[in-house]
């Protein structure tokens, strides 16, 4: 019914440029690819034993991965529960890119096996997990515990019955983003693995496209295997979100104790983010070649460019979005999200499957590049425009309104100072996002289309080690300006709120 109100009140061009860029960048390339799975390729092929092979192991190391993420980030939220100023530390891991991660792990000595993936995989996901933990512990009030222990319940019980309803949701949730993570890791297992013995599904499809002979057929099959392990977590964790009851949490009066952090706590929480440090003490900027620095100051210069580009389409049709989503019923919000759940590397063949007759995964797409990574950023960006845009001061707009101010000078004035800071995050984070993006740069680059991140690959594949080390320091600093540059906006605006 909603639907046919949009329709009827003339809201089909807010439509078509919302739901055309979904279906032409993430629609019609995961109907290609599971059409060009089921019926050019043939169903039998899915349980062909190479890909059960490659897809068990998948399976294990994601399984594994997120087992021992789980267990040692619930341990570490639990402690760090009432102490938000160690949560900074927890919060660095999410901005340094994988391929930081991978140059600081061989800089360490760590094997080229199995147990290099799980091991970087791990470190990588114990602070998502613990954050997650210990921000849904500290949201539940003082007084529950406190009532618990009046009526003689012992620590168990208070687990049971006051803590866990609000921790186990966001630690299920949690664990399932970090299986869907692992199973879609790309360059660590593509580095660290050491080779096909460690391959799954992600690194499979890369190998059957890019890699020695072009192999159709088994980069679809996979490919499909690749979803389902994508869309299988995304739903388990949203119908688990549904569950934590937040109506309980704004409600409460007395919120949870929070107290000064010790020293060893903090420690604990900067004990994740060091070894993504240690890789600086072999830099050694004099070994440096012409050649390299040539190379690198075209691959900033791109980087940057398809940076800016990414974030100003991703920020722009997910604010589309949610002036779309207001009309519609919530399925849509769903829909729009779905891209989350999905690899890079998928994504990407579905893309050239969809598009094959004006694209060439070979000779390079900076088109299909941007609009790859916009599609898989934007959920990230939706989720924080929704609740903005649900808590919009209706009635002070509809004053300003009444007083002589055009639609325009009533947003400007009335609306744009709550939206300010989350677009200018989101601008920054979706830039500094794509700088480290190395599956669809890997996929649809070329000589002539090369990123920081492709030449930090190009040159660890090539053992220059010196060289890559010292453009992954170059690239964690341009990340980390980017995040400083999130906190100067969001600084300026809580400013402008004091004037």
């Amino acid at each position: 019914m909603s639907l046919i109100k949009t329709i009827q009140s003339r809201q089909i061009p807010l439509a078509l440029v919302v739901l055309f860029p979904w279906i032409a960048c993430f629609g019609a390339p995961v109907l290609s690819l599971v059409y060009q799975a089921f019926f050019s390729v043939g169903e039998a092929h899915l349980f062909d034993p190479l890909v059960i092979a490659k897809l068990k192991m998948t399976v294990f190391q994601s399984g594994i991965s997120a087992l021992v993420s789980g267990v040692l980030g619930f341990g570490l939220g639990w402690v760090l529960r009432h102490h938000p100023s160690a949560h900074a530390w927890l919060r660095i891991p999410f901005g340094i890119p994988s391929l930081v991660a991978v140059a600081a792990w061989t800089s360490l000595g760590v094997s080229y096996s199995l147990g290099a993936v799980i091991w970087a995989h791990v470190f990588f996901n114990v602070p998502w997990v613990a954050l997650s933990v210990a921000q849904a512990a500290g949201s539940v009030p003082r007084t529950w515990d406190e009532t618990a222990q009046t009526v003689g319940s012992s620590l168990w019980a208070r687990i049971r019955w006051v803590w866990w309803p609000v921790i186990g949701p966001a630690w299920i949730v949690s664990m399932a983003q970090t299986f869907s993570w692992c199973a879609s890791s790309f360059v660590i297992v593509l580095i660290l693995g050491g080779g096909p013995p460690v391959e799954t599904l992600e690194t499979a499809i890369y190998s059957s496209v890019r890699a020695g002979t072009l192999d159709l057929r088994q980069a679809c099959v996979l490919g499909v295997w690749q979803l389902l392990l994508g869309f299988g977590p995304g739903w388990l964790a949203r119908s688990c979100s549904g569950r934590l009851a937040p109506e309980r949490i704004r409600i409460s009066v007395s919120p949870a104790r929070k107290v000064s952090s010790s020293v060893w706590r903090r420690g604990l929480a900067a004990v994740w983010v060091f070894p993504y440090f240690v890789f600086l003490k072999d830099l050694e900027w004099s070994a440096w070649s012409d050649l390299a620095w040539r190379e690198l100051r075209v691959a900033l210069f791109f980087s940057l460019g398809v940076g800016v580009m990414t974030a100003f389409f991703t920020v722009l049709w997910s604010a589309l979005a949610v002036l779309f989503l207001r009309q519609v019923p919530r399925f849509f919000e769903s829909l729009l999200t779905l891209p989350a759940g999905v690899s890079s590397i998928s994504l990407a063949l579905g893309f050239w499957l969809a598009f094959a007759r004006w694209i060439d995964p070979f000779e390079g797409s900076l088109g299909a590049w941007i609009a790859i990574q916009s599609v898989i950023f934007s959920p990230m960006v939706l989720r924080t425009f929704l609740p903005i845009a649900a808590a919009s001061p209706v009635a002070a707009l509809g004053v300003a309104r009444s007083v002589g101010a055009s639609r325009w000078q009533a947003f400007w004035w009335v609306d744009w100072p709550r939206w300010r800071m989350p677009v200018w995050n989101s601008l920054f984070l979706v830039c500094s996002a794509s700088l480290g993006e190395v599956a669809v740069v890997s996929f649809f680059g070329s000589e002539n289309l090369t990123t920081v991140s492709g030449l930090i690959s190009r040159w660890m594949g090539l053992y220059q080690f010196n060289q890559a080390y010292g453009l992954s320091a170059l690239l964690m600093g341009m990340v980390l300006l980017l995040s400083l540059g999130g906190g100067f906006f969001e600084q300026k605006n809580r400013d402008f709120f004091v004037r």
